[in-house]
């Protein structure tokens, strides 16, 4: 459902990069997570908290947090994009 775009940030272990949802045009940011560089269970707890976080926070200075896609592979946190 989405168009991944250009990188805009990386880290240890995501890279966030820009897309548009196709079904309605919207511009966000996806950040993805490598599973594989999720090797310990802090590094896996620490995922699963930030998410939680940005579940329940709802701050304008905070990015909003639409969607979490969990493959096989990745981890993807669809949120607003903040230009």
């Amino acid at each position: 459902d989405y168009i991944i775009g250009r990188e805009i940030g990386k880290g240890a272990y995501a890279s966030v990069k820009s897309c548009v949802h196709k079904p309605t045009g919207a511009k966000l940011a996806i950040k993805i997570y490598d599973k594989v560089k999720l090797d310990d269970m802090h590094k896996k707890n620490a995922v699963k908290r930030e998410i939680q976080v940005l579940n329940i926070l709802n701050h304008s200075n905070i990015v909003k947090l639409y969607e979490v896609i969990d493959t096989i592979k990745n981890i993807y946190l669809i949120m607003e994009l903040v230009n």
